[in-house]
This record gives structure tokens, C-alpha cells and sequence, in this order.
């Protein structure tokens, strides 16, 4: 039995396109739920199901659950108010992604003499065993 955050190998299966799978499901607004624009660059916090917010009569800090909303601060400091994005879901998934690789993929030379070099220099000794 596999113990929770047991370091296992990956293998190539293991790797799948999370990116185009999710892109059929969701698709997230370009304006906030008040109608200002928003820009992903601008913003320093995320939060996703759960997040801490001001009330407004009380000042008093409160836990929301908000599944169906991406809240975010483009600011670094905890009083600033979420901003709040509605996630639209377009499609019902019951299936996997797709499996990225099907084949090995073949390193440069130059490639596999930088990670040599990586390992040397940071690498414990124990896990430099490599060819």
C-alpha cells in the first residue's frame, strides 16, 4: 500500500494534456462579475473554494465557500477586496485526458551534458547514479 506523499518514479503514462482537457470543460470569464475587465499578468493572489473575506457591516473576517468563482487580489496586501471570476463549465467530462507522449523522447547531446553538469554541482551524491 502506498503510503500519502510517497515519492514514486513518473512514468510516461503519467503524463497527460491537463491544458486541452480542461479547456473543453471550462472556460473562465474576461470581466470580473461587475463588468471590469481583468488580465491574469495583473494578479499576485489566487484563491479557488475557500477564501477568508472582509464583511462589510461587521469588518469581521468570515471563511466563504465559493466553488463556481476564481477570487483574486491584484495588490499584495490581505485587506484588498477580491476581485471575482465566474467559471463557466461547457461540458461534462467523464473521461481522461489524453496521454501527452507516445514515444521516448530523444535528448540533444547538449541537453543530456547540462544535466551531467547540474548533477555534479547540486546533485547528493546517492542520486547522481545516472547514464
Amino acid at each position: 500500500m502506498r503510503k500519502p506523499f510517497e515519492v514514486t518514479e513518473m512514468e510516461q503514462k503519467n503524463f497527460m494534456d491537463w491544458k486541452s482537457h480542461l479547456e473543453q470543460k471550462y472556460r473562465l470569464n474576461k470581466k470580473d462579475v461587475n463588468g471590469n475587465p481583468w488580465r491574469l499578468r495583473e494578479v499576485h493572489w489566487l484563491n479557488f473554494g475557500w477564501g477568508d473575506e472582509i464583511e462589510g457591516a461587521t469588518g469581521e473576517t468570515v471563511l466563504r465557500h465559493h466553488p463556481g468563482e476564481i477570487w483574486m487580489r491584484k495588490g499584495l496586501f490581505k485587506t484588498e477586496p477580491w476581485t471575482k471570476i465566474k467559471i463557466h463549465t461547457q461540458a461534462n467530462h467523464t473521461t481522461t485526458p489524453v496521454q501527452l507522449y507516445s514515444n521516448k523522447i530523444r535528448l540533444k547531446a547538449e541537453k543530456i551534458n547540462d544535466l551531467k553538469a547540474m548533477a555534479r554541482k547540486y546533485i547528493p551524491a546517492p542520486q547522481k547514479d545516472f547514464s
